[in-house]
């Protein structure tokens, strides 16, 4: 059966039966992992942990947490010496700080693609139907890091696009003057679907507004935001231009696609091709960090891998109305390294800021920065330095009345870069 097939028969399956062959696939993979794995099996055996003796969820949770530093510092003991097919080096971004490097086999790749098709399907997308794709500087040769990296950008990508019926535009070249240049490509390849960063395509949607064109005549049918929190007035923006739903999908370049929001408003997990927990510090936490298990990647297996972001869980009530079993996260938080923590305890999540800083008149662009607990730089982008004491009242106001009375000192910038990997953050903490 192959990895399509097997993922939209899977989805119609009682959450239950889903539950058993998450577990059936985990115990076959433990044994891989201990006998193929050098790091697993070192681990385990320091642990004195016997995979033999996992046979409950309870049991499968005694199983320390697996971190990005472990991966950074085991690299090499983390690829099984017994593949099921050729193994693929894989490389992550490194925008939590730790740039990761491991393998990934055919299985993975293929239960990836699945799941991206399946989250597209709910939506009424097609295998096949045109799309475009804001995504990373990956994409752009002249700046992509490496003989082998410029090589694949340069010939494998165009290759890539063509198979998938795409255009991909890197999203760390998007600049007000290439944005016309973009507007046309859309006009002329009349994409059914946008697969984007938020942040980049906002700069394209806020374009299109501003220019008075109507971006719904594009009938564009649906938004697939990956890589980046999606936040409320972001949806609100493409809504308001292209007149189509916004899907909120989360992954991992470590494991991909991890779950994905479908239309009856609820965020459902790939749960057949990996296991996604939210580990909370305390039973009583609203949010806790996603810990998620690969069940199908074989050449370097992630067991318990802490993601470092947070998310709040579903309450396990929901029943689909697309008969979907899979399990359920309320929303999807930010990064760890990225949470707001004030100085009372109080944690603050980007919506907070978003909410007050979308609505003022003249910020184009902006970027809230943690540097002390209770001190933070607005940074904003506006139409002339003409409007900032205006803006700058607004912005505390708001702020204060949402948060508190806390230091703010609101900064006028020309522009807020994207990170190198074409990700744009909203909001940063100094402080973890």
């Amino acid at each position: 059966m192959g990895a399509m097939t097997e993922a939209l028969i899977n989805q119609q399956l009682d959450s239950e039966i889903i539950r058993d062959l998450q577990f059936k696939k985990l115990k076959t993979l433990l044994q891989h992992a201990y006998s193929t794995v050098p790091y697993y099996r070192d681990k385990f055996d320091s642990l004195g942990i016997n995979h033999e003796d996992i046979k409950t969820w309870g049991d499968f949770e005694q199983i320390p947490l697996l971190s990005k530093e472990e991966i950074q510092g085991n690299q090499d003991r983390f690829l099984s010496s017994r593949l099921r097919s050729k193994a693929v080096d894989i490389g992550t971004s490194g925008s939590t700080g730790i740039p990761l490097k491991f393998h990934q086999d055919k299985s993975s790749i293929a239960s990836d693609l699945a799941s991206h098709y399946r989250i597209l399907k709910w939506w009424g997308i097609e295998l096949g139907d045109p799309y475009i794709m804001f995504w990373g500087y990956g994409y752009n040769p002249r700046k992509a890091i490496g003989i082998r990296k410029k090589l694949k950008a340069l010939l494998y990508k165009p290759v890539e696009d063509r198979i998938m019926n795409r255009i991909t535009i890197a999203a760390s070249d998007i600049a007000e003057s290439d944005l016309q240049k973009d507007l046309v490509v859309l006009n002329k390849f009349k994409p059914k679907f946008i697969f984007a960063y938020p942040s980049g395509l906002s700069l394209l949607a806020e374009y299109i507004q501003a220019q008075d064109i109507d971006g719904r005549s594009l009938e564009i049918k649906l938004v697939l935001s990956f890589g980046e929190i999606l936040y409320d007035h972001q949806v609100d923006l493409f809504n308001d231009v292209f007149g189509c739903p916004t899907v909120n999908g989360y992954g991992a370049g470590e494991v991909g696609a991890i779950a994905g929001s479908l239309p009856c408003g609820h965020i459902h997990t790939m749960d057949d091709f990996i296991i996604t927990e939210v580990v909370k510090e305390k039973p009583t936490d609203e949010f806790g960090e996603i810990v998620v298990t690969h069940l199908e990647n074989y050449a370097s297996p992630l067991i318990r891998y802490n993601l470092q972001d947070l998310a709040i869980p579903g309450d396990g009530k929901h029943e689909c109305p697309l008969g979907v079993g899979f399990s359920t996260l309320k929303q999807i938080i930010g990064r760890h390294h990225d949470k707001i923590l004030l100085s009372d305890g109080t944690f603050i999540h980007g919506n907070v800021f978003s909410a007050v800083l979308r609505r003022i008149k003249h910020v184009n662009r902006f970027q809230v920065i943690q540097k002390e607990s209770d001190c933070f730089d607005i940074l904003v982008v506006t139409d002339s330095e003409d409007v900032m004491s205006e803006v700058e009242k607004k912005v505390k106001a708001g702020l204060r009345r949402r948060v508190g009375n806390k230091n703010f000192r609101v900064i006028r910038v020309s522009e807020i870069p994207t990170e190198a990997t074409g990700k744009f953050r909203f909001v940063r903490s100094e402080t973890n």
